[in-house]
């Protein structure tokens, strides 16, 4: 196999390596699946360097302005652009 092929292989497996960006708190975090619990969206946050801590509120922000609380165990399809906003507990309501 030449230099050439093998380079063409690894360009291929990396074109379908899945890569979603979300925001949380106008921060962008990537993913490389598609279904995660809120909890392991606050965990990839943090160690993405998002300013939140794992017992902070996560919720949903939908274009209108509302908000939809995201549990920890709730499980969520992510999509591009997604806008989530982490909370402190004291501001949960």
């Amino acid at each position: 196999m030449s230099n050439c092929t093998i380079e063409t292989a690894a360009t291929e497996r990396a074109k379908k390596t899945l890569h979603i960006v979300i925001e949380v708190n106008h921060h962008p975090v990537k993913f490389a699946k598609r279904r995660v619990s809120g909890l392991e969206i606050k965990e990839a946050a943090i160690s993405q360097g998002v300013n939140i801590q794992l017992d902070f509120c996560l919720f949903r922000v939908r274009k209108n302005g509302h908000q939809d609380p995201i549990a920890d165990d709730k499980m969520v399809s992510l999509r591009e652009g997604l806008n989530l906003a982490a909370v402190t507990p004291d501001h949960c309501s």
